[in-house]
């Protein structure tokens, strides 16, 4: 059910750094869309289509970094991870999930 929400991943730029940042802008974008998906409890490798395309693009986004083949996959899990840790704590820390009231 998730891979199917988070949808296809967006087209990202040729220069690396741009192509990271829109491949992170793009997943933050996905959590807000559906935030219900930061509940669901993540506990292996991208299983589905898309999240596989996904985590190929990040990849993909690293090529150039001189980083090998195992730390291409760490560092592309890394900022998948800090994305998707960063809009979870966003997500929480709106007013609507706030466990006390605002005055």
């Amino acid at each position: 059910m998730t891979d199917r929400a988070f949808g296809r991943p967006p087209a990202t730029a040729a220069n690396q750094r741009q192509a990271v940042e829109q491949w992170a802008d793009g997943l933050w974008r996905a959590y807000e869309r559906r935030p219900w998906i930061l509940q669901v409890r993540t506990r292996s490798a991208p299983i589905g289509p898309n999240e596989l395309e996904w985590f190929e693009d990040c990849v993909a986004a690293l090529t150039k970094t001189g980083l090998d083949h195992q730390e291409l996959v760490a560092m592309a899990t890394f900022i998948s991870f800090a994305v998707r840790d960063l809009a979870r704590v966003s997500h929480e820390l709106q007013p609507q999930h706030s466990a006390t009231p605002r005055a």
